[in-house]
């Protein structure tokens, strides 16, 4: 190799550096250890055995979905004959009459030691809910407000900023029952979770009580960003 050939990388890292452009990094180290999840915020009592009802909540198209799904497939019981299976919703709690509800949550006290439900807008009536769950136990998911206004979530007068704010708003409405609630509480970044879908499921069934079967269920396919997904489709055997 003569002069000129090993002054090549030279120029062209100076060149780089007169216009503004930053080498790229070098790859992240492996440490040999397990990758620690940092997309959720879980409160001190939040149980992990014992009688307790896991409630997913936040907002439409919000990954509320996404997380039922997950705590499903860890085995949590999420609904039976009434569960739909595009989402996840139990529709026995999908904005039925108070008197309802209360009566199908005494019937899964009595069938279930641990279950739950699932609903993006559970938030609406949960304050009048709450008093007959036993040992609540509340999952709020929050999602980017922009992302969420793309998919043309509320009501259709608004335009894409006040999108923004109407989902925005949810959320503040969302962590204001939670701390009129007091109760037990976890709150999930959906952007964090299928950015890392095994640390999360694995901090997330660590915190329900609940270990993942890898064998079983495709967790990765299930958390890959899409649109709805066929809970089926994703079960191993």
């Amino acid at each position: 190799m003569n002069k000129s050939e090993k002054l090549k990388p030279l120029r062209k890292g100076l060149g780089n550096l007169v216009r503004g452009v930053r080498p790229a990094p070098p790859p992240p180290k492996e440490s040999g250890r397990p990758q620690a999840f940092k997309g959720f915020i879980a409160s001190d009592d939040f149980l992990p055995e014992g009688p307790r009802t896991y409630i997913v909540f936040g907002s439409p198209r919000g990954g509320t979905t996404m997380v039922a799904g997950v705590a499903r497939a860890l085995g949590l019981f999420v609904g039976g004959a009434e569960l739909n299976e595009d989402n996840n919703e139990d529709m026995l709690f999908a904005g039925r009459p108070l008197g309802e509800m209360r009566a199908t949550i005494e019937a899964r006290n009595q069938n279930h030691e641990t279950w739950g439900w699932k609903f993006p807008t559970a938030g609406n009536y949960l304050a009048d809910l709450l008093p007959q769950v036993r040992n609540p136990q509340l999952i709020c998911v929050f999602r980017d407000s922009v992302a969420t206004a793309q998919r043309k979530i509320g009501p259709k007068s608004l335009d894409d900023i006040g999108r923004v704010e109407w989902n925005m708003k949810r959320h503040m409405n969302n962590l204001r029952l939670l701390r009129a609630a007091k109760a037990p509480t976890m709150l999930i970044s959906y952007e964090k979770a299928v950015l890392s879908p095994r640390p999360f499921v694995e901090a997330f069934g660590k915190r329900i009580g609940l270990s993942p079967d890898y064998n079983a269920f495709d967790y990765d396919g299930f958390l890959a960003p899409a649109s709805y997904k066929a809970f089926a489709e994703y079960r191993k055997n």
